[in-house]
């Protein structure tokens, strides 16, 4: 698995891809449309090789919006297409990005859905699409982590000009990378104030309006209870369209 960066290896995925392409007849008629339009927009491509061929493709923009993806014949119902995505949710995961979003249409929408996609919106018809996403992050659940508070339990929250319910702050390293904005959290369970607290991971909250992963941290021996989350974060999360995955959904 390798991102194309030169422009000798872009060449030559963009050979691959049009053969790809001329080989569907449902595609055919359109190769030179699709390829002049991949080349002018500023995708990533990650390509799956074996026996040093490329037998793959995943195109994706800087919002994990994947744009295409693309098996050789040869290789489909092989394992290619699955490694591709699997290369792409380990590459979100590394940059803590929230989400993962494709447009599925035809039998790539089951496909999607096996592999983790929730569907969004469906659009029924002769050729099916659905506005589908993969929620990232799940890596985090059960982990120790320490979170640095900067908005302790009992303060001033400015949005509201109530005392806050929850503390907040982010992630201490090594859990967060040095090349990536640390992690925002939510700690839960504990009901004073506290500088920096240790504690264990029970869920993760996603906003519709960024891409970044925001961390629900409780006691390590603090038994789950969804409704008690909510009335604790609820102050937070108001202003957000927000949701949830806990341990053990």
């Amino acid at each position: 698995m390798m991102i194309v960066t030169g422009q000798g290896d872009r060449l030559t995925a963009f050979a691959f891809l049009k053969e790809c392409l001329d080989s569907d007849a449902s595609l055919s008629k359109g190769t030179e449309q699709i390829l002049k339009k991949l080349e002018q927009e500023n995708y990533t491509w990650l390509v799956c090789q074996r026996d040093e061929q490329i037998c793959g493709v995943l195109l994706y923009d800087e919002n994990f919006r994947i744009a295409l993806l693309m098996v050789h014949p040869h290789y489909r119902n092989k394992g290619a297409g699955t490694a591709l995505l699997k290369g792409l949710i380990e590459k979100a995961e590394q940059m803590h990005v929230s989400r993962i979003s494709v447009q599925g249409y035809g039998d790539l929408v089951s496909w999607f859905e096996k592999k983790g996609f929730d569907i969004l919106e469906k659009t029924e018809g002769d050729i099916p699409f659905a506005a589908m996403e993969y929620l990232c992050g799940r890596s985090f659940l059960g982990k120790s982590v320490t979170v640095i508070v900067d908005r302790p339990y009992g303060s001033l929250d400015q949005r509201s000009d109530g005392e806050m319910t929850c503390s907040c702050g982010y992630v201490q390293q090594p859990v967060t990378m040095e090349d990536c904005d640390d992690i925002e959290a939510r700690i839960v369970g504990v009901y004073e104030p506290r500088e920096t607290f240790t504690g264990t991971v029970i869920g993760i909250i996603y906003h519709q309006e960024d891409s970044n992963l925001h961390l629900i941290v409780a006691p390590p021996t603090w038994t789950i209870n969804k409704e008690e989350i909510i009335t604790q974060i609820g102050m937070v999360e108001q202003y957000y369209h927000t949701r949830m995955i806990l341990c053990g959904e």
